[in-house]
């Protein structure tokens, strides 16, 4: 988008393929386009611009979710904020995608506060549905799924039509839905206004239909998620005339493969897709890990990514068992917002799992409305904990519980694979796409006969192995040199076969400063992997890049591990007898109970 952005703030409407492919692309290339002409008029340069922006939207979703948690429960607001600066929940991953991602989530906060506050005043005026008309369409524009906001407003309506005439929440999300459907319709002129203004064509050869994601969504191999092969099954669709033909052929194709059985197991593991991450901090897209942080923090990445993690994903799943007790609780169904966001978080899942494609960062969209619900429901939680006597009952009369665990415990043990210490590796610098499948028309740079290009590489740490993808381009020789007394001094040469597609090497490279070239001794042009991303460029690395973009070479080093597994045999253990404990006290009442029946039999 970045490349394409360039062009439209130059006057060239040559649209790059990709972006042909997806006119859902077109008003983040706008706002792309906006960047490069703010950093033109301030003289900032172009990623100050890029960060503040992602920075600016980040800090209100932070602001606003503890906002809002404060107008219900001010003490646990605070508890909230401390969890927050402990670990972050999204802050890498909204800083490199917070201009997509960040407006979707901070919107639906912001819609969230509008209808908390019409709740509370028992009021819906017209600044407050001028705001939702706005704050809609721009999400709208950022994240088409906001529309499921939509449907959750339809059954909110359904819900409270019964008592319409006693109470103001039929009539507050009768508004809300009208004023969200308006700024669907001011979205989609915008939408078409972008696209006069820039000469896109909607309707060119190359655009995706609306059925390649959920062809893409039936994919078994793939679990539903993004596969390269479904997307040249669509961009080619050989032996029909339109890509949407061949599309529905396929979902029927599909969909025939299925038994009921295999159908819902794949919707399950679509459902697990998304909610497989605790948190976005590591290991996600849209990463390039920690590699400028101190060498203590590199040596130790992996130990960090799992403490990390486990205790984000084990506070997730504290909000939501606090959600799940609330409504087990409730003895009548309360139409508020609490339930508006419940049915929105829900129906993310919903259509993603058995109509969409499926991302672990589609569910993340919700995760500010999630900390609200779920914050505000451990509040409950703790000022009216459990009773044992009514846990008690629970296990004696349930028996689901003690089936359930022990397969739950049996599914999380599997997803705890050893993995053997030559695979477990540690990525300490690296330059690369945010998913390295997905290779795109502009991604890559040329060589000419008897040029060079080279990039410096600052290495925080000892690193074990170097890959750098080449992508089928010429013969070319590889140096690696690296600062030493104030010169460079040659490490290692090697040299990349023709039609390579990655360069493997393994070497102790030492921390310090390194120099990657790559020279071409033939007499045809080398054309090689570059990566064009903001995110992954923080400046300008090919210093000799003669087409003096802002490039990078697609690499990675990586730093053997002495551990043998993320999950360790003593962490594997643990877990054993943690659920065999439970299990067993979950058991206990009722094996009480058969010996007193037992005893009066006899």
């Amino acid at each position: 988008m970045l490349q394409m952005a360039t062009r439209l703030a130059n006057h060239n409407y040559d649209w790059v393929e990709w972006i042909r492919q997806y006119p859902n692309l077109v008003p983040l290339t706008a706002l792309y386009t906006g960047f490069l002409h703010l950093s033109s008029w301030t003289g900032l340069p172009f990623l100050a611009v890029f960060y503040s922006f992602n920075v600016a939207v980040t800090s209100a979703i932070v602001g606003l979710t503890f906002y809002l948690i404060w107008r219900h429960n001010q003490n646990i607001a605070v508890i909230a904020a401390g969890f927050a600066i402990i670990t972050p929940f999204f802050y890498t991953f909204l800083l490199n995608v917070g201009y997509s991602d960040g407006p979707a989530i901070l919107i639906s906060l912001a819609l969230a506060l509008i209808y908390d506050s019409a709740e509370h005043k028992g009021t819906f005026k017209w600044l407050a549905a001028s705001l939702t008309v706005i704050l809609f369409g721009a999400a709208y524009l950022m994240r088409p799924n906001i529309i499921i906001l939509l449907v959750a407003f339809l059954l909110m309506l359904l819900l409270s039509f019964k008592n319409r005439k006693q109470n103001f929440t039929f009539q507050l999300n009768l508004r809300m839905l009208a004023s969200s459907f308006v700024g669907l319709i001011l979205a989609s002129q915008v939408s078409r206004w972008l696209f006069t203004i820039f000469h896109y064509d909607k309707n060119n050869a190359d655009v995706f239909p609306t059925l390649h994601w959920i062809y893409m969504g039936l994919n078994p191999t793939s679990g539903g998620k993004y596969s390269t092969a479904d997307r040249y099954y669509t961009l080619l669709h050989h032996g029909y005339k339109t890509a949407a033909q061949a599309d529905w052929a396929g979902i029927l194709h599909r969909f025939a493969e299925y038994n009921p059985i295999t159908l819902i197991l794949h919707w399950l593991a679509k459902f697990f897709t998304l909610w497989s991450s605790g948190t976005f901090q590591t290991s996600t897209d849209y990463q390039i890990r920690w590699q400028s942080a101190p060498s203590f923090l590199l040596n130790h990445m992996l130990t960090l990514d799992v403490l990390n993690e486990s205790f984000t994903k084990a506070l997730i799943a504290l909000l939501l068992f606090s959600i799940v007790v609330k409504l087990y609780r409730m003895k009548k169904l309360q139409v508020n917002l609490m339930l508006l966001v419940l049915l929105f978080i829900i129906g993310i899942s919903l259509f993603h799992s058995l109509i969409w494609e499926v991302k672990i960062r589609y569910q993340f969209m919700t995760i500010g409305l999630l900390l609200f619900a779920g914050y505000q429901n451990l509040a409950d939680l703790i000022e009216q904990p459990l009773k044992f006597n009514k846990f008690k009952e629970l296990t004696q009369k349930n028996t689901w519980a003690l089936i359930a665990l022990p397969i739950l415990g049996g599914i999380s043990l599997l997803t705890m694979n050893l993995i053997p210490s030559n695979h477990l590796l540690s990525p300490v610098s690296s330059y690369r796409w945010a998913q390295s499948s997905i290779q795109k028309q502009n991604d890559h740079t040329f060589i000419e006969q008897g040029q060079q290009i080279s990039q410096i590489v600052p290495l925080g740490v000892k690193s074990s192995n170097l890959q750098l993808v080449t992508e089928y381009s010429q013969p070319l020789v590889l140096y690696i040199d690296r600062w030493q007394a104030n010169q460079w001094q040659p490490v290692l040469e090697s040299k990349i076969p023709a039609h390579s597609l990655v360069k493997n090497i393994s070497y102790p490279f030492a921390a310090g400063k390194y120099r990657i070239t790559l020279q071409n001794n033939t007499i045809y042009p080398a054309e090689v992997a570059v990566a064009q991303k903001s995110y992954t460029t923080p400046n300008r690395l090919l210093a000799t890049n003669p087409q003096g973009d802002n490039s990078t070479l697609v690499f990675t080093f990586w730093r053997s591990s002495n551990q043998r597994a993320v999950y360790t045999p003593t962490l594997i253990g643990s877990f054993t007898g943690i659920i065999a404990v439970t299990w067993l006290m979950l058991a206990y009442p009722r094996w009480q109970a058969f010996q007193q029946v037992k005893r009066k039999n006899k």
